[in-house]
């Protein structure tokens, strides 16, 4: 498993960034707090705030001299930041101390490349601690969901009574099954550890969140769009 990950940030249709987003969500590998430095030279003011918010640690502008890309990859082993978890970003806080919000709490990650500089790792420990962050993002991100999904509904609800679907009410409609699919996908990861303590325990898991056949077709009726039961990858709805 890499401590640290040096990326080339300028790639055609955001590719790093839906990477990077990938990573920090659990989608990509198997280390949502992987140390993740992006380089770019002159990158427009869009692309650094597809990069940020996709969790990135640092960007660093390009050219950049060697001495320079030690001293950031130090900031990265002393002074890492914390998480913060909204319902779209797993990222390390750049909020000033003064804007802290009790409602977005930080989370403490682990940091393996500080662990490999000063020789402290131990495979037990680093398991314990991932596995207790990832707990927490979980935990953050269902709560999260749970208020957005409530609020899409609301606004998906309306429309279907009346059979009045725009563009709009489709979009709403493709953000309420991503958040689905992923709170579906981390409470299977949260459960999967306590079902193997019962083998022969039958626990239904979050059965609403899967739309039966009749329910899915008449959506695809009322919408024309075929994402309520066509399977497909997680992937984060476009903005």
């Amino acid at each position: 498993m890499p401590n640290l990950l040096i990326c080339e940030a300028d790639l055609a249709d955001r590719e790093f960034s839906k990477f990077l987003h990938g990573i920090r969500h659990q989608v990509v590998g198997t280390n949502p707090f992987l140390p993740v430095m992006a380089l770019s030279y002159n990158p427009p003011p869009e692309l650094v705030k597809n990069i940020i918010g996709s969790g990135v640690d640092d960007l660093v502008p390009k050219p950049v001299s060697a001495d320079r890309l030690i001293d950031r990859i130090k900031l990265l082993i002393e002074a890492r930041k914390p998480f913060v978890v909204t319902t779209d970003y797993v990222s390390p806080d750049r909020r000033k101390t003064s804007d802290h919000e009790d409602t977005i709490p930080r989370v403490e990650v682990p940091n393996p490349l500080r662990a490999k500089a000063i020789g402290t790792k131990d495979i037990a420990l680093d398991q314990k601690a991932m596995a207790d962050a990832i707990a927490q993002i979980n935990l953050r991100k269902l709560e999260r969901y749970a208020v957005q999904i409530g609020v899409l509904t609301e606004l998906i609800a309306p429309a279907y009574e009346s059979g009045a679907f725009d563009q709009s009410v489709k979009d709403h409609v493709d953000q309420l099954m991503y958040l689905a699919e992923d709170t579906s996908r981390r409470l299977a990861d949260w459960l999967a550890p306590r079902i193997s303590i019962f083998p022969n325990s039958a626990i239904p898991c979050v059965p609403w969140l899967i739309p039966s056949p009749r329910a899915a077709a008449r959506c695809r009726r009322r919408t024309s769009s075929s994402c309520l039961i066509s399977p497909r990858p997680l992937k984060r709805p476009s903005t």
